[in-house]
């Protein structure tokens, strides 16, 4: 493909570095989430509004990030089976999960934007 500059760009070239980019920025992002899920995790643990029994399900909120299908995912969960139960029952008064997401999502997602586009917004 030609343009009037006299430049030439292969299709496969073009894409390639695109993947590049794309990688590279994912990458970045990642690296944000990554630093951002112990501080997300021990907010969790601190803020969970039942009252400890056995200590088992504070104990057994974990926190993961990974990527899949070129998203970036920060993934906090229970490893416990009534960790389930406590985030629902009484329409979530016992849930620390999702309070604990909305709380931290834009900053988390502000640090993302700031190390992809080499700004410094959102640090931890």
């Amino acid at each position: 493909m030609g343009d009037d500059s006299g430049q030439t760009w292969d299709d496969g070239e073009f894409t390639s570095r695109l993947d590049q980019l794309s990688t590279g920025l994912t990458s970045e992002a990642e690296e944000a989430f990554l630093e951002w899920a112990p501080t997300v995790l021990e907010y969790a643990q601190f803020n969970a509004p039942w009252t400890d029994r056995t200590g088992a399900a504070r104990d057994g909120l974990d926190v993961e990030v990974y990527e899949e299908d070129g998203e970036i995912v920060l993934d906090l969960f229970h490893t416990v089976d009534h960790g389930y139960w406590l985030e629902i029952i009484q329409n979530g008064r016992f849930a620390t999960i999702m309070p604990t997401l909305e709380t931290f999502a834009g900053q988390i997602f502000d640090a993302a934007g700031g190390r992809v586009t080499g700004g410094e917004g959102g640090d931890v």
